[in-house]
């Protein structure tokens, strides 16, 4: 079960990003949250691989909070959320943005999906 604080500040994410998809992103590690982003367009984005990078001209509410973490987030959770005009919509990570969490060691993600709900996704590590 996800805490109340940690769907609040991914819809406070979701609801400032400046994208016509308002997505919002929290990474937590059991209780406390570490970091979180939203998805935002920018010309350019020059720190991140090219791998991890779908559209240009617009960071996914999922990289913003890694890079804001500015820490190892290895063993932690992420909750992505999307805003639509009826609630939550489908926030499923892109597979750039899931390869992105499996490079950084993202454990589990969370995201909202079309219904309204939560759904939780594991990540499997390749050994």
């Amino acid at each position: 079960m996800i805490r109340a604080s940690i769907i609040s500040k991914a819809v406070g994410e979701a609801i400032q990003a400046k994208h016509s998809h308002q997505v919002g992103a929290v990474i937590f590690n059991k209780r406390y949250i570490i970091s979180s982003g939203r998805n935002y367009p920018c010309k350019s984005v020059k720190h991140l691989k090219p791998i991890y990078s779908r559209w240009k001209g617009s960071v996914h509410a999922e990289v913003d909070a890694v890079i804001k973490a500015r820490r190892d987030v290895r063993g932690c959770s992420i909750l992505v959320l999307r805003l639509v005009s009826t609630g939550f919509g489908m926030a499923k990570p892109c597979s750039q943005c899931y390869s992105f969490l499996e490079h950084v060691g993202i454990k589990t993600i969370f995201f909202s999906n079309e219904r309204g709900g939560i759904v939780q996704d594991g990540i499997v590590h390749k050994m």
